[in-house]
């Protein structure tokens, strides 16, 4: 930490402690209360600067409570979508992500926002229309949001449910 003291001239932020923690720990899952634990920081705040790095995009969600820093490069692709040929995703994974986009759309905007905001709910996904149903969302919390918070909410929302390796972009989900 005699880093930052030099840089900065004064003591890192918690945010900067929790930060260089997870970049000390590359691609292990870490959870807050070992992240609260090891640094002697009060579990809820610990929760609330990993939830607000992850939608920055300096760390990735995994799941609830199970956060990864990972040096960024490009994955794999789960399918590319272009005017000739549109993305084909599973009614299920589709359900999957649709929910997860939900979940962190409402935790980032407070409980009962996005439903107030978009009319739209948990209930509304589509199984005869699975990609339509994300692609509603994604444009709604656009709509609300703005392209970029939206963007990020949604980019973690789907790391947290691909499976390892496999990468999707709003571009991809929007694409007609």
């Amino acid at each position: 930490m005699k880093d930052f003291d030099a840089i900065r001239g004064k003591k890192p932020t918690k945010t900067e402690l929790i930060l260089n923690y997870l970049v000390n720990k590359p691609g292990e899952v870490v959870h807050p209360k070992e992240v609260a634990d090891n640094l002697g920081f009060n579990l809820q705040t610990t929760v609330t600067v990993l939830n607000r790095l992850a939608l920055e995009g300096a760390i990735s969600k995994q799941a609830r409570g199970q956060f990864i820093y990972k040096k960024k490069g490009k994955g794999h692709k789960v399918g590319t979508a272009s005017k000739d040929r549109p993305l084909k995703i599973d009614s299920k994974t589709a359900k999957v992500i649709y929910n997860a986009i939900y979940e962190m759309a409402s935790e980032s905007t407070g409980v009962g926002v996005i439903g107030m905001q978009t009319g739209l709910s948990p209930d509304d996904f589509d199984d005869k229309k699975p990609l339509k149903s994300i692609q509603n969302l994604v444009r709604a919390l656009i709509d609300l949001l703005g392209e970029e918070i939206a963007d990020d909410i949604v980019s973690i929302a789907l790391e947290s449910e691909l499976p390892e390796g496999e990468d999707l972009e709003v571009k991809q989900i929007l694409a007609r």
